[in-house]
């Protein structure tokens, strides 16, 4: 009898015991899941690598579908998708999900959505997104063929009436976000043309217009330079005072150019025009040009610049303009990403995105081909 009595003390002990452990775990568990935040893309000024984020606070924004990130992608293994990566890091940092998010189809529906929002945000900052070359931000498909299409200089008239109506609701900051799209005297002249859209004749305009100059990426953590902020305000100049321009990559960082003689040669010979049987030029999966003696497969190797190489985390907010599909005498194929801002991705390497340099000619070349189909 006593030592039922024991047992049943020492029963009742244990659901005590097991009673409070559960007790203290689930508020453990509640304190924690109050206190501890869901990660975010980070945006702070600037990293040691070189990487500099930006910082995306943007009342209104407005992206290019991303739909059109894989319209020519003819590789399962090209996992860059910067549109939807854009959509996404900007839904996050505005506590949104993606689909809260506008998407445009053409210059009009771009135009529309910062307005919509505009109307209940007057005086809100504006961001578009879009795959972007000099001079030019997309607004739908990845591609130049129509002039609603995109916005650039050349076919300002068909976008100046509607963009002007931005002018009433006084954003202090409308910024194009694509790859490149403020470089050069093009870029200037966008920007000149959005800012007599919103600040007609001699008017007073407090409107900050900008666009990067340079190639600009996304990944999980965010939208970023790959080498400091470089950005064009209109006049063709950088960022004004105080504002970085440039820092110096460390090597080992997630963001990294690379260049050495040994390097160099390894690539080069790699990348030889005798290792190839021919070199295909595909867009959508489908051929529409065929390199085959060694000349012609030299002429496209030595127009891409492999001494510099850039590897990253992050992929280019540029627009693809097909994939060139290299065939060894002996060994696995190698596919290269064509963008139209000159980057050329070597899906060969996985551990991180590859990136080198092709020429203008060869960009040129690639898009004449192409007009026909």
């Amino acid at each position: 009898m006593i030592r039922e009595q024991n047992v049943r003390r020492l029963v009742k002990k244990g659901i005590a015991v097991t009673a409070t452990l559960v007790l203290v775990a689930g508020i453990t568990y509640l304190v924690k899941k109050k206190y501890t935040k869901k990660k975010e893309p980070t945006f702070s000024a600037q990293s040691s690598s070189g990487r500099v984020n930006y910082n995306v606070a943007p009342d209104c924004v407005t992206v290019e579908d991303p739909r059109y990130d894989t319209l020519y992608g003819s590789d399962p293994s090209d996992d860059c998708g910067p549109l939807a990566c854009a959509r996404h890091t900007l839904a996050v940092s505005k506590h949104l999900t993606d689909d809260q998010i506008p998407t445009s189809k053409d210059n009009d529906s771009a135009i529309g959505n910062l307005e919509s929002c505009l109307r209940q945000h007057v005086g809100g900052t504006t961001l578009i997104v879009g795959h972007g070359m000099q001079g030019k931000i997309d607004t739908a498909l990845g591609t130049a063929l129509y002039d609603d299409w995109y916005l650039s200089a050349n076919n300002h008239q068909s976008w100046a009436s509607a963009f002007s109506r931005l002018k009433q609701y006084k954003s202090p900051e409308i910024t194009l976000w694509g790859c490149s799209t403020g470089s050069e005297s093009k870029g200037t002249d966008l920007l000149r043309d959005i800012k007599n859209d919103l600040c007609p004749g001699s008017n007073v305009c407090a409107s900050s217009i900008k666009s990067p100059k340079v190639p600009v990426f996304c990944d999980d953590s965010g939208l970023y330079f790959m080498d400091g902020e470089q950005w064009n305000y209109g006049n063709g100049g950088s960022a004004p005072d105080g504002t970085l321009t440039r820092v110096t990559p460390s090597a080992g960082e997630p963001m990294r150019a690379e260049s050495s003689g040994t390097q160099d040669q390894a690539l080069s010979e790699e990348y030889s025009a005798k290792q190839f049987s021919k070199i295909l030029w595909e867009q959508n999966g489908e051929e529409f040009h065929r390199l085959t003696s060694l000349e012609e497969k030299n002429s496209f190797l030595t127009e891409i610049d492999f001494s510099h190489k850039i590897e990253t985390t992050g992929c280019p907010v540029s627009r693809k303009i097909g994939t060139a599909e290299l065939h060894p005498w002996n060994g696995n194929r190698r596919f290269f990403v064509m963008y139209a801002n000159g980057f050329v991705r070597d899906l060969s390497r996985t551990d991180m995105k590859v990136y080198y340099q092709a020429s203008d000619a060869l960009i040129n070349t690639w898009m004449n081909l192409l007009l026909p189909h």
